[in-house]
């Protein structure tokens, strides 16, 4: 595990949802951007489909049917050593 980075408190110990009330300031004068969708390579598509599941079901994320204006261009990674594949 890689050294936390000097004078950052670390927040996250596991996966889940924060308990309690978030506040979060948004600067209305910067337009949101929404990217392009980004292409799923095959070998990719059924673990990533399991692992969206998956945060779906613990309540992580939430599926949408509808536009929205919040959005999140993600990425996944697998490599050799790691057995679970990683959103980010």
């Amino acid at each position: 595990m890689a050294a936390k980075p000097p004078n950052k408190i670390h927040v996250f110990t596991e996966e889940g949802k924060l308990e309690g009330y978030l506040h979060l300031e948004v600067d209305e004068s910067i337009p949101p951007v929404v990217l392009p969708v980004r292409k799923v390579p095959l070998a990719v598509k059924e673990p990533l489909k399991a692992e969206l599941d998956r945060l779906v079901g613990m309540g992580v994320l939430k599926k949408v049917d509808r536009p929205t204006s919040w959005t999140l261009s993600i990425g996944s990674c697998k490599g050799a050593k790691r057995k679970n594949l990683s959103l980010h």
